[in-house]
């Protein structure tokens, strides 16, 4: 799921819908021939003319006690090795920016023919319990009824598609665009390629360098078998209408493949999380991470910082987590404030001095953030020490956390409240403190290596920083430039670890592509991607 959101205008809604998925489901067959990635995955990802078939990895469902049907590995999977592609029964696509209806998906089952097999997979998908009290057969009647259940119960939406599949797909477009118009299965029936219909696609707009890019609403019946973790093993994500699974992480045979099914809100504390699995999908999570929240939330962390605002000694580290979090949207609603102000000082006026507005605060303006960011600096005191007050060096983690060293601990708390990180970065940003800013994004992807490996938001952070490391790197030789005199060794010198600095940058983004994308995948393949990446990070919020 994803964990991060258009920047507005095009973002429809503050956050992506989530996950859909039920435990019940069709079958994923297992198979023991794969080895490594299909030949044709690099295919999938530069052709969109090609079309990947359904796929099944070294996985097998079975029975997992208290979770109902789940995906296990039937071999050690390594991180960026394919676990499942998952063709669509249903598959109904609309300008980016939205997320089609429950009806529109309900309306290309009905306008679908399916075979006997399929009729079967798209029945088990139905979670209710027939008046009949009769098994299915695959010929029940699916009434609207029911198939309004099944796809609230195993829809999968968003409201735009990967960046760096469609930017590598449009590399070579062959074959995409045909007009032949999508089918429920997301097949072209008059040339086997997925395409946008006329009625439903309209995401290439004039300029757009990504004509592939539009929300989209989708039943796949393999991928619903998948449960769900907030320390998942697994990312998804869409591409030429195909739900594909990698591994994130090391999975052992035996272990279950886990995805996020909360996007962005697996980003804050546990009894939220909780409460919002229990509200959409009836279940709670016993993940490591939860399992070790839920404990250390029962723990004195006491005040943190001396006179830090906040709670004081004898407080849990529930309650001083809810307080940095109540102060961080405190902040936001000023930050809003300021916004609002601001736009309306420049409204009218759309000359140069207005567009230098926008990027350069005025002093009572640049004061006030200033004055956020000194406390944005004293909350992050807080956490660190809060945290380190809750998982000591020598402690051992509870249950399976055991083995996990404090540190990694300290980042699961840490990830409950990463909407303070993301302040810190913009902040400090926004007033052109550059060597912060990158070391508050430093933050953010340590927190997302420990809890969302490979996951969208990784992935763009990771960008972020390899960004922020190329403007250093010229920035510092344009000074070394402008210094002359006897520093030209020196700067020369500085000049050079900033490029080496990039370089490692770069190679990171690389990294995480690879473990979320695919190992094994050609350099022009990575390079398409990553310009995909670096394009998809200007139209999303992080």
């Amino acid at each position: 799921m994803r964990a991060v959101s258009l920047k507005p205008p095009l973002q429809a809604r503050s956050r992506l819908q989530r996950v859909l998925v039920s435990r019940r489901g069709a079958a994923v067959r297992s198979t023991t021939k794969d080895t490594v990635n299909p030949a044709w995955l690099e295919q999938i990802y530069c052709d969109a003319s090609f079309t990947a078939p359904e796929h099944q990895g070294l996985v097998q469902v079975a029975e997992i006690a208290g979770r109902g049907r789940g995906v296990i590995a039937a071999a050690n999977l390594e991180p960026g090795q394919l676990v499942l592609v998952s063709k669509p029964l249903a598959y109904v696509t609309c300008p980016m920016g939205a997320i089609p209806s429950p009806e529109e998906l309900v309306d290309a089952i009905r306008e679908s023919s399916y075979s006997h097999e399929e009729l079967r997979s798209l029945d088990s998908l139905y979670a209710g319990v027939d008046l009949e009290d009769e098994e299915t057969d695959g010929d029940s009647e699916l009434d609207d009824m029911k198939l309004f259940g099944i796809i609230g119960c195993n829809s999968f939406g968003e409201e735009f598609a990967d960046f760096p599949t469609c930017a590598a797909r449009s590399a070579n477009p062959a074959g995409a665009g045909t007009g032949a118009g999508i089918s429920a299965s997301g097949t072209s029936s008059a040339s086997g390629t997925v395409t946008s219909s006329s009625s439903s696609s309209s995401s290439s707009s004039c300029g757009d360098p990504h004509p592939h890019q539009v929300g989209h609403l989708g039943l796949f019946p393999s991928f619903s078998m998948l449960n769900h973790s907030c320390l998942p093993n697994a990312v998804n994500f869409v591409v030429g209408g195909r739900m594909m699974v990698v591994a994130a992480r090391s999975i052992r045979e035996g272990s279950e493949v886990l995805i996020n099914y909360l996007g962005r809100a697996s980003l804050r504390p546990v009894d939220e999380r909780q409460a919002q699995l229990a509200e959409g999908y009836h279940f709670s999570c016993d993940c490591p991470r939860c399992r070790t929240e839920l404990l250390y939330d029962c723990t004195d962390a006491g005040a943190a910082v001396g006179a830090a605002p906040g709670p004081g000694p004898g407080c849990s580290l529930a309650e001083g987590l809810q307080d940095i979090l109540a102060r961080c949207d405190e902040r936001s609603a000023e930050l809003d404030e300021l916004g609002r102000a601001a736009a309306a000082g420049s409204s009218g006026d759309t000359g140069p001095d207005a567009a230098a507005a926008a990027t350069n605060p005025t002093a009572n303006t640049a004061a006030a953030l200033s004055d956020l960011l000194q406390r944005v600096r004293q909350d992050i005191r807080q956490l660190d020490e809060l945290t380190r007050r809750a998982v000591p060096d020598a402690e051992a983690g509870p249950g399976s956390a055991a083995a996990e060293p404090p540190e990694v601990r300290r980042q699961w708390l840490r990830a409950s409240a990463f909407d303070l990180y993301s302040q810190h970065a913009a902040l400090a940003e926004v007033l052109g403190l550059g060597g912060e800013a990158a070391e508050a994004v430093d933050r953010q992807v340590a927190v997302c290596e420990a809890v969302a490996p490979g996951s969208d938001l990784h992935m763009y952070l990771e960008v972020k920083r390899a960004m922020m490391a190329a403007g250093a790197a010229g920035a510092g030789a344009g000074a070394g430039q402008r210094q002359g005199g006897g520093r030209e060794a020196e700067a020369g010198g500085e000049a050079e670890a900033g490029r080496e600095a990039e370089a490692e940058a770069w190679r990171r983004c690389a990294a995480v592509l690879r473990g979320r994308y695919g190992a094994g995948l050609s350099e022009g393949t990575i390079a398409a991607l990553l310009r995909g990446a670096v394009y998809g990070l200007s139209q999303v919020s992080v």
